[in-house]
């Protein structure tokens, strides 16, 4: 089997997934302990974090599909 080394883009991307899972998940405990709605009106972050996390995945992929 061929080990591979990430990139540090790829390690970028993975960091970022996870850090927006945690924020994820700490956004919908407070929405829920505040009786928030969870809308795009009080959920103005998504529109900076999905475009980022989009584009750190196709970059992570087609790093991944050209060192295969």
């Amino acid at each position: 089997m061929k080990k591979r080394k990430l990139s540090v883009i790829q390690i970028l991307t993975i960091a970022f997934v996870v850090l927006c899972l945690v924020w994820e998940r700490n956004i919908q405990l407070y929405l829920g302990e505040h009786g928030l709605e969870n809308s795009f009106a009080t959920r103005k972050d998504l529109f900076i974090s999905i475009p980022i996390l989009v584009v750190l995945i196709i970059i992570s992929i087609r790093q991944w599909k050209k060192n295969k």
